[in-house]
């Protein structure tokens, strides 16, 4: 297998009482490297921590933020914990913060990535209003349309208060990134999150240093498309030359980190952006048995992505 192949600690984190079961279940998939990710607490890295040292394991990227912070009143681990795109400065500063203990983990780790989400404009997210639509079929309609546009409209309103927050916070992560650690800018599943097509373009074209690249969901892009905001063609076209890793999951409707193979996402689009240094990190919710994982694996490896 590709060295560039991984897992999310994800899939193990109904495990997270015990570092060492955590690596046992992630272990039984025959993949030996891994994204480690906000739900890790302090104690159970620490007994990752002589695993990693030994180099019994790889860590290939680790999603922000982590591991679990000490801060009280965060009322669950999150990568959406704190907001680099906050136009409340203290807030936006902590954020910032909070990467860059992150980025220190990552060096540490040698890791090659961190996945980071940059936020989300300050309005209703209405999911539950559009996925009704979906589920009666409506998308596409008069009444989705209204509904739609009125949505894009306010957010298009707010957006660049918020993205000036991003750019500010990007710029003060990028001079302190590790040597050898990309930070890479995950699309989202959200309306109301960042980045959207648009902001994505704005991001890639104010940074063109390549330690600041995009890092594509294939569940995400495929909600984002069942929802007709946005087609996973788009997103590839247009940033697969800034492409640092890629969450490998399937999706059916809006339900997504199911087993590569089960839903509706095309992986073979994917082919022609697979570079050898890319990131695969398989990123799959806990209910998938480790059967359906290692049919998925197979899957994957069948049409050429691992």
């Amino acid at each position: 297998m590709n060295e560039n192949v991984g897992i999310s600690s994800v899939w193990a984190s109904s495990e997270l009482g015990s570092g060492n079961e955590l690596l046992r279940k992630l272990k039984d998939t025959g993949i030996r490297a891994y994204e480690l990710e906000y739900r890790i607490t302090y104690s159970i890295l620490n007994e990752i921590i002589p695993h990693i040292k030994s180099e019994e394991i790889t860590i290939l990227s680790i999603h922000n933020f982590f591991p679990t912070p000490l801060i009280k009143g965060i009322p669950r681990p999150s990568g959406d914990a704190f907001l680099l795109s906050s136009k409340n400065e203290s807030e936006r500063r902590k954020a910032v913060d909070e990467t860059l203990r992150t980025l220190e983990y990552a060096a540490q780790f040698n890791a090659k990535a961190v996945v980071v989400h940059l936020g989300h404009i300050e309005m209703e997210s209405s999911f539950e209003k559009f996925r009704s639509y979906y589920d009666e079929k409506k998308v596409g309609s008069k009444v989705w349309k209204d509904f739609y546009e009125e949505m894009k409209s306010e957010r298009e309103k707010l957006s660049p208060y918020h993205l000036e927050s991003v750019l500010k916070s990007l710029e003060e992560i990028l001079v302190c990134l590790p040597e050898g650690v990309k930070l890479g800018i995950e699309n989202r599943n959200y309306f109301h999150q960042i980045p959207d097509f648009k902001e994505m373009k704005i991001i890639c074209n104010s940074f063109v240093d390549e330690k600041i690249g995009y890092w594509h969901d294939c569940g995400h892009a495929k909600v984002q498309e069942n929802m007709k905001w946005s087609k996973t063609s788009d997103w590839l076209r247009e940033f697969g030359g800034r492409l640092v890793g890629i969450h490998l999951h399937d999706c059916e409707g809006y339900s997504d980190h199911q087993a590569p193979g089960v839903g509706e996402v095309d992986f073979r689009e994917l082919l022609p952006f697979l570079k050898n240094d890319i990131l695969k990190i398989l990123e799959i919710k806990p209910s998938v048995s480790l059967g359906e994982l290692k049919g998925g694996l197979d899957f994957l490896r069948q049409i050429g992505i691992l």
